[in-house]
């Protein structure tokens, strides 16, 4: 049986074999092996007794197919679903106000900024965009002035749809919403392909409740950390600043050095003062500051910093002094909304006149 199988697929082979060499058929080869295959399967002519040849027997294994597990598409995050639902939100409306929007360029414009790449249009390009949005708005040109090539090789509306995408990022970042930008590239398009939003008004407030809520805490996260780190700053300047000579440190920890004396009244906690001021920060940028508005400024002592409640009543009119302050006894570790947390304030202070 061994040797009827190597005959078959030598069969086999030379006819492929002859089928590629030559387009004349292989006759001789064939019936070669074909006489040679009744050779091998027959007996002599002397021997009558036919020979019967049996096929072994076939064992089958059985094949076991394990089932696949299903796949599902894995649900949308949190992001995901937001920024989803911003996007296609914020088109709808766009598109209620009417807003003469051009896709491409506004979805481009978005991307621009999010992947912070320079703009496709300068400055002044895209203010002057702007400024041709306000001609059309109030009537003073036409949609299809609007909407006209210019020199460009654009029209004014592209432009203006380019930097509205700008402008869209730049007010959602400013807000520290970072969106996954494909899916609200995803739902913007969804929108203006006037596909059926797949979320209920239910499922919509509640998405928006959650992702705030992880806003919030990232921003608790990131003031701790900012609040440690100005912290240890503070305390390490006042530490040194305290070694230096002319340095005078209060108990409660106030530093302040005396730049000019003064001959005048002695304010109390009590009293109302005018003055010129200044505050620095440790990295030398300037703060709040009376002398750029070119007048001094009257305080109320008793509603001031901690660090103003103490160190002005040690001046006199006409003193100016420089005072440290512990963020203890500035902002604190809140801080506010142009001061970060626990940040040290250096204040020059004019006392000019207790009223």
């Amino acid at each position: 049986m061994k040797h009827l199988y190597l005959i078959v697929l030598s069969l086999i082979l030379l006819v492929s074999l002859a089928a590629c060499a030559s387009s004349e058929p292989a006759t001789d080869t064939v019936e070669e092996v074909a006489s040679a295959q009744s050779e091998v399967v027959t007996t002599p002519e002397s021997d009558s007794t036919p020979v019967v040849i049996e096929e072994a027997p076939v064992t089958e294994e059985a094949v076991v197919i394990e089932e696949a597990p299903e796949v599902t598409a894995s649900e949308p995050t949190l992001d995901e679903q937001f920024s989803f639902i911003y996007g296609y939100l914020l088109v709808d409306g766009l598109k209620e106000q009417q807003l003469p929007i051009d896709p491409i360029p506004f979805v481009q414009g978005s991307d621009d900024f999010f992947n912070g790449l320079d703009a496709a249009y300068s400055d002044t390009q895209i203010n002057d965009a702007f400024t041709e949005y306000q001609k059309f708005v109030s009537e003073e040109i036409s949609e299809e002035a609007f909407a006209a090539v210019t020199d460009l090789g654009v029209s004014a509306k592209e432009i203006f749809s380019y930097g509205y995408g700008h402008v869209v990022q730049f007010n959602l970042q400013s807000q520290g919403v970072i969106v996954d930008i494909e899916s609200f590239n995803d739902g913007m398009s969804s929108s203006y392909g006037e596909l059926p939003l797949q979320y209920t008004e239910q499922e919509i407030d509640q998405i928006f409740e959650a992702y705030i809520e992880k806003l919030n805490a990232q921003y608790a996260q990131a003031v701790e950390g900012m609040a440690q780190e100005n912290l240890a700053e503070a305390e390490a300047f006042l530490a040194e600043n305290g070694t230096k000579e002319g340095v005078i440190t209060t108990e409660s920890g106030l530093q302040y050095t005396v730049v000019r004396e003064g001959d005048g009244a002695q304010p109390t906690a009590e009293d109302t003062v005018l003055v010129d001021y200044q505050i620095t920060f440790l990295d030398g940028s300037i703060g709040d500051n009376s002398y750029a508005r070119g007048e001094p400024t009257e305080f109320p002592i008793a509603q001031l910093i901690p660090g103003f409640i103490e160190g002005l009543p040690l001046m006199k009119e006409g003193a100016q002094y420089r005072f440290f302050l512990h963020p203890s006894l500035a902002y604190g570790e809140a801080g506010n909304q142009n001061i970060g947390p626990n940040t040290l304030l250096i204040f020059d202070v004019e006392l000019h006149e207790v009223l």
